[in-house]
C-alpha cells in the first residue's frame, strides 16, 4: 500500500509540474516527437530544431523561476503570461539566429551547449537572489539532489524496459527493432524532465515561512553527509596535495608549457567547487575545515593554470578550447576570492559571474570561435613567412623547416582545416585537402610530435577513389591482397598459397618474400609456374628510384597510374594499387590482383 500511495504522490507531483511548467513540458514533448521521427527515418536531421526547443525549454524554466521568486506573491498572472511570451520570442530568435544549417558545425553546437549550461546556472541561482530565506548553496543542493534522483530512477527504468524488451524479443515474439529506441526516447525526453520538475520545489521568499516540505527538499541525507564528509573531501584533499607537489617540483622546468596541467586543473577545480558549494549544507569538523582552506588554495592554483595557458598561446596561438580553459581559470580564481573573503549572502554572485563569462564566450566579436579564428589564421601566416614557405603571398615548399616549427605549422594547419577556415586564406590552393595536399604544398609531412619525424619520413601513395571506375575486362579471378615487410621483425617468407579455379582447373597464387619485397607467382595444378611478378618493380615504378631521405610525399594516384599489367601467352596479371607506402625499414601494399587465364 505504501508503494501505491508513493506512486500516486509521484504522479500527482508530475501532473502539478505540467501546470507549473507548461511551456517546458510542451517543448520537451516536441523534442520527443522529433527524436521519434528520426528513429523511424534515419535520413532526417532535426538538429537545429532539437537545439531550438531545448533552449526554449530551458528559457521557460528560468522564466517560471523568475516569476515564482519575484511576482507569484503578488498573483500577477499577466506577468506570468508575459514571461511565457518572452520565452517563446527568444526561442524563435534563437532559431533564426543560428541560421539555416542542416548539420550543426562545432561552433554552433558549442555555443548552444554553453547557452544551455548558462540557463541551468540561472535556474539554480534565481531562487536565491536577494532572498534571506534561501541561500545559493541550498538552491544548489536541491537541484543537485533532484538531478541525481532523476538520473537514478530514469536509469533503473531504462534498464528494466531494455531487459523486458530483450526477453520478449528473444523468448516470445520478434519485436520491431526501433521499439526499444522509442521507449528509451520517452523515458529520456518526457519521464526524466517531468520527474526532475516534480522534485523542484516552489522556493519560499522572504515573506513566506519555510514549510516542512521545503525543509525536506533542503535536508541532507545521512548517506550523502557521510559520503561527502568522510570520502569525497579527503579524496579532494589528497588530490590537492598531489597537484601542489607537482607545481612546486616542476615550476622551474617545462611546467609553463606542459599541456598536462590544463585537464588536471580543470577537472580538479570543477569537482572542488561542486564539493565546496555542497559542503555549506553540512556543519561538521571536516566540512568547516574544507570551507576554510579550499578556496584559498584554489586561488593560486587557478592563477597558475591560467598563466600557463596564456603562455601557451604565444607558442601555439589561441584555440577555442584554450579560450574556454582560460575563461574557466578566471572564473575559478573569482570563486576562490568570493568564498575566501565575502560573506555567505554574497556567494550566489558566482552564478552571476559565470553567466557573464558564458555570455562573453558566445557573443561576437569576442566569442571563443571568432577570437581563436583570428589568432590561428594570423599565426599560420606568420609561421609560413618566418620559415620562407610564404613569399610575396605565394607558397613555396621548403624541406629545411626545423622540427619544432614543423610541429607548430602542422597543429595550426590542422586546426584551420578542421574548423573550415582554409577558404579564407587566399594563398592556399583551391579544394585544399590537409591529408593529401599538405606535403606537396609545404614540402614536409604532417608532424604532430618529435616521434612523428621518423615515422613520417617515407613515401605514401593512395588510390583516388572519389572517381573510381575500373574495368574488370576478361579477368577470371579477383583477389584482394595486403602485403608488408618490416625490418628486424619476424615475417613469414612464404605465405600459404591462394587456391582458385578457372574452367574446372585449379590454380594457385604463390607469395614469396624475396629480400624486402614479395614476388607473386601463378602456378597450375601441377605446380608449374605460369607467370611471376616482383613487387619491387611495382614499387620502383610508382615511387621512383630516389631514396627515402631525398623524397617524401603523400600523393593520390589515378586509376591509370595505379594499374600495372604483366602478361605472357598463358596468363595476364593485372594489379590495381589501393595504397602503397615505403620507408627505410618498412614497406606495405594493398592491391587488387586480377588474373586472366588465357
Amino acid at each position: 500500500m505504501k508503494f501505491i500511495e508513493s506512486l500516486k504522490v509521484t504522479f500527482k507531483e508530475m501532473n502539478r509540474s505540467i501546470q507549473r511548467f507548461p511551456l517546458t513540458v510542451l517543448f520537451m514533448l516536441i523534442v520527443m516527437v522529433l527524436n521519434a521521427l528520426m528513429i523511424e527515418n534515419t535520413i532526417l536531421d532535426f538538429t537545429r530544431l532539437l537545439f531550438t526547443f531545448l533552449i526554449g525549454a530551458s528559457l521557460s524554466l528560468v522564466g517560471q523561476m523568475i516569476y515564482e521568486r519575484f511576482y507569484m506573491v503578488k498573483q500577477t498572472v499577466t506577468i506570468r503570461y508575459g514571461i511565457l511570451a518572452a520565452s517563446i520570442a527568444l526561442t524563435i530568435a534563437y532559431f533564426f539566429m543560428i541560421g539555416p544549417q542542416v548539420e550543426f558545425n562545432l561552433a554552433i553546437s558549442t555555443k548552444s551547449i554553453v547557452t544551455l549550461f548558462a540557463l541551468m546556472v540561472a535556474f539554480i541561482w534565481v531562487p536565491s537572489i536577494d532572498n534571506a530565506a534561501i541561500a545559493f548553496h541550498q538552491s544548489f543542493l536541491s537541484t543537485f539532489k533532484a538531478f541525481f534522483v532523476t538520473a537514478l530512477y530514469s536509469s533503473v527504468l531504462a534498464l528494466g524496459v531494455s531487459a523486458i524488451y530483450s526477453a520478449t524479443d528473444y523468448l516470445l515474439v520478434d519485436l520491431n527493432s526501433t521499439l526499444l529506441s522509442h521507449l528509451l526516447n520517452i523515458i529520456l525526453c518526457l519521464f526524466a524532465p517531468l520527474y526532475f520538475l516534480s522534485q523542484t520545489p516552489e522556493f519560499p521568499t522572504e515573506n513566506i515561512q519555510v514549510s516542512d516540505t521545503m525543509k525536506q527538499h533542503l535536508r541532507v541525507p545521512r548517506f550523502f553527509e557521510v559520503l561527502l564528509s568522510y570520502i569525497v573531501i579527503p579524496l579532494v584533499t589528497v588530490y590537492t596535495l598531489i597537484l601542489v607537489a607537482y607545481i612546486l617540483l616542476n615550476i622551474g622546468t617545462e611546467f609553463w608549457s606542459d599541456n598536462l596541467l590544463e585537464p588536471l586543473m580543470v577537472s580538479y577545480a570543477v569537482i572542488g567547487m561542486i564539493v565546496l558549494i555542497l559542503s555549506f549544507n553540512i556543519d561538521n569538523r571536516w566540512t568547516i575545515l574544507f570551507r576554510q582552506i579550499f578556496p584559498k588554495v584554489l586561488i593560486p592554483m587557478a592563477i597558475f593554470q591560467t598563466v600557463a595557458s596564456i603562455i601557451k598561446i604565444n607558442e601555439m596561438g589561441l584555440t577555442h578550447g584554450r579560450y574556454f580553459v582560460i575563461l574557466f581559470g578566471v572564473f575559478a580564481t573569482i570563486v576562490g576570492l568570493i568564498y575566501s573573503f565575502m560573506k555567505l549572502k554574497f556567494h550566489g554572485s558566482i552564478a552571476l559571474v559565470l553567466l557573464i563569462l558564458s555570455l562573453l564566450s558566445i557573443m561576437p566579436p569576442i566569442d571563443a570561435f571568432t577570437v581563436s579564428k583570428h589568432s590561428q589564421l594570423k599565426l599560420f601566416e606568420q609561421k609560413l613567412k618566418e620559415n620562407n614557405l610564404l613569399v610575396e603571398n605565394e607558397l613555396r615548399p621548403n624541406q629545411d623547416v626545423p622540427i619544432g616549427e614543423r610541429i607548430i605549422i602542422t597543429n595550426v594547419a590542422s586546426y584551420v582545416y578542421n574548423m573550415g577556415y582554409q577558404n579564407e586564406l587566399a594563398f592556399l590552393p583551391e579544394d585544399y585537402n590537409l591529408y593529401t595536399d599538405f606535403n606537396p604544398t609545404f614540402g614536409f609531412n604532417l608532424t604532430y610530435s618529435q616521434t612523428d619525424i621518423q615515422q613520417l619520413e617515407g613515401q605514401y601513395f593512395y588510390l583516388n577513389r572519389e572517381e573510381l571506375v575500373f574495368e574488370l575486362g576478361e579477368a577470371d579471378t579477383m583477389i584482394i591482397q595486403m602485403l608488408n615487410y618490416t625490418e628486424n621483425q619476424p615475417v613469414d617468407e612464404t605465405l600459404d598459397d591462394l587456391i582458385f579455379s578457372v574452367n574446372n582447373e585449379n590454380y594457385q597464387l604463390e607469395r614469396i618474400l624475396d629480400g624486402q619485397y614479395y614476388t607473386l607467382t601463378v602456378r597450375n595444378e601441377f605446380g608449374e609456374p605460369l607467370i611471376e611478378s616482383s613487387l619491387e618493380e611495382l614499387f620502383d615504378e610508382v615511387l621512383g628510384e630516389l631514396s627515402i631521405l631525398e623524397y617524401s610525399e603523400v600523393k593520390s594516384l589515378s586509376v591509370e597510374d595505379a594499374t600495372f599489367t604483366v602478361e605472357n601467352e598463358q596468363v595476364s596479371l593485372e594489379l590495381l594499387v589501393l595504397s602503397l607506402q615505403r620507408t627505410d625499414t618498412f614497406n606495405s601494399i594493398e592491391m587488387m590482383v586480377l588474373i586472366n587465364i588465357k
